[in-house]
């Protein structure tokens, strides 16, 4: 029962987190509706599993027999998945330790830019809690079946979002007057980056419809898919959907009949048809797809940066990653500390959500003011973040992903076809998860399409284990061993479960509901006719979160702006007031 609602509480959660957004100015701060509902989903998937442990008075051991002689390093050297979870510790104890050793801990833990989001640890627990929830929950053909339906309906839903904002038909979110869609996403590359894991898996489905109408709605959803990539402008998911694409082809070649191949290139290319036809109707914006396909040879071949401003483009990011690059030899913080956090700085890191902080003290001198909060680049900005140790757990972690994937393909090439749909499944996961590790990067992930990356590994896991699980016979584990829990054991798992439930409930009314709270108050303030009225709004909503910058920075502007209305009319005494309350 609880494992149920596990598996329904991640999956929605993976299918609101890319929709939901500050629909008709509920909450001025675009991301935040996501960062709830992540923090919510994972809260309570915590909470569920802690109840489901102490629920269970007994303990239940399963050994191989080949392993009972053999070390533990022996054992979990015969998985790779084992050494992915593995990696992921290693990953995870250098976020931990990095925050420890952050020169700025509150904002290396909660963030402080909800549109930075992702990359504090609050985010990255939750985000694990999702990896974790899918790498062990959905071992079965049915979970990882309902996993790829909320990839595929949610990612059709922004991609239909996404073509319609092109025509100009943006009802509830407003694209700002950008070319580039962005859907229901902070940025258009990050709307490209959920059609990289989308289309594949979409593509997959095809041999699961067995009549025309399922056939043709295929068509029409990758199409749909297809026309919002092209609406995205974004060149290095581009790039990433072909190569998602190709190893789609590839895998279908090594796992299927030729029959596969030939019905997944005619739905391809009739989707790609379908999706030319939307593409070249008529549109007040600019159809800028083909002139950033074609620019796209020259972005490889003109690459080096030519100024110290800051552009898109590979030209942009290699000014970026140059700077960056820089601060693997300084590890510069925004404060003083002692010489053990300096010298831990390498290993650890300059702690989560630091980066922003760091840059630009490195970077050179430019005209712009715009801030760089991401090294575009993932692994770069791990070992910004979390130091050496960060980056080798990511790499291990990545890694292992890869080999328990080609280790997946393996065996199902090996079952003579018995497991089909199991063949299906890995098709709807395996390239989307390569085409999204090839997006990041470039890419600038956020919670937005964070969520479902995270998913995908741990489907990866998923997926491994249900093929082992297939394979493996009857005689090759031993009988179970039970031990039941004493009575005073079952009292201490119910008081660290109420303790650990405190903290999570508590955590998330103080932070997440708080802040929720006062987000609303700042919305209204835009629908108040007074002056007067709206001022008191947004100073309500910033005496609730006063460490949100974009309502402290508004507010000292309205503040300024009445100080000198009031100046600029004479009353002295009361400006003088106002701008002291401003400041």
């Amino acid at each position: 029962m609880i494992n149920s609602i596990i598996i329904w509480i991640t999956l929605g959660t993976l299918f609101i987190i890319p929709l939901i957004f500050n629909y008709f100015q509920i909450v001025p701060i675009f991301a935040e509706l996501k960062l709830v509902t992540l923090h919510l989903g994972a809260g309570v998937i915590s909470i569920l599993w802690l109840w489901e442990l102490v629920i269970k008075r007994q303990i239940t051991i399963s050994i191989p027999k080949q392993g009972l002689h053999r070390s533990l390093g022996q054992w979990v050297g015969r998985n790779p998945t084992h050494w992915t979870l593995i990696g992921a510790f290693v990953w995870f104890t250098a976020l931990i330790i990095s925050t420890l050793l952050s020169p700025l801990l509150s904002i290396s833990f909660f963030g402080a830019e909800d549109n930075r989001s992702g990359y504090n640890l609050y985010d990255y627990i939750s985000l694990f809690i999702i990896f974790l929830s899918v790498a062990i929950r959905f071992r079965s053909t049915l979970a990882l079946k309902l996993l790829i339906y909320t990839l595929v309906s949610s990612g059709t839903i922004v991609a239909a979002y996404g073509i319609a904002q092109h025509f100009g038909w943006d009802p509830v979110g407003g694209n700002f007057g950008l070319n580039r869609v962005q859907a229901s996403f902070e940025n258009p590359i990050g709307f490209g980056a959920y059609m990289v894991m989308t289309i594949p898996a979409t593509l997959a489905l095809a041999l699961f419809a067995q009549k025309h109408t399922w056939t043709s709605l295929i068509i029409v959803l990758v199409g749909l898919q297809l026309a919002g990539l092209w609406f995205s402008g974004s060149r290095g998911p581009y790039i990433a959907t072909l190569t998602g694409l190709f190893t789609f082809f590839i895998l279908a070649i090594t796992l299927g009949h030729i029959k596969w191949i030939s019905r997944y290139a005619l739905i391809l290319i009739v989707s790609g048809l379908f999706a030319a036809i939307i593409i070249a109707l008529p549109s007040d914006q600019k159809n800028i797809g083909l002139k950033r396909i074609l620019s796209i040879e020259n972005q490889i071949t003109n690459s080096k940066p030519v100024s110290n401003e800051l552009t898109g483009g590979l030209s942009g990011r290699f000014n970026i990653w140059g700077s960056t690059l820089e601060l693997t030899r300084k590890w510069n913080v925004p404060a003083k500390e002692s010489s053990i956090n300096t010298l831990l700085r390498p290993m650890f890191g300059l702690g989560p959500d630091m980066f922003v902080y760091s840059f630009p003290i490195v970077s050179k001198p430019r005209t712009g003011i715009q801030v760089v909060d991401h090294a575009h680049n993932y692994e770069l900005q791990v070992l910004m973040e979390q130091g050496f140790l960060g980056l080798i757990g990511f790499t291990m972690f990545s890694g292992f992903l890869v080999v328990s994937a080609f280790t997946t393909v393996k065996k199902i090439r090996s079952s003579n076809y018995r497991l089909s749909v199991v063949a299906i499944i890995g098709l709807a996961l395996l390239p989307p998860m390569i085409g999204r590790m090839v997006e990041i990067q470039s890419g600038v992930a956020r919670v937005s399409d964070l969520a479902m990356m995270f998913a995908l590994f741990g489907a990866i896991i998923a997926l491994h284990e249900l093929v082992n699980r297939q394979q493996v016979s009857n005689n090759e584990t031993s009988p179970t061993t039970q031990r039941s829990t004493s009575a005073g054991f079952f009292a201490w798992k119910i008081i660290v479960l109420g303790v650990v439930a405190t903290m999570i409930i508590t955590l998330f009314i103080r932070w997440d509901i708080r802040r929720l709270s006062s987000s609303w108050h700042h919305a209204e303030g835009f629908s108040q006719t007074s002056s007067f009225d709206q001022l008191q709004a947004w100073a309500k909503a910033q005496s609730q979160a006063p460490e949100r910058p974009l309502f402290t920075n508004g507010l000292f502007t309205e503040y300024f702006h009445g100080a000198i209305l009031l100046h600029s009319q004479g009353d002295e005494e009361d400006a003088l007031k106002l701008m002291l309350t401003a400041r």
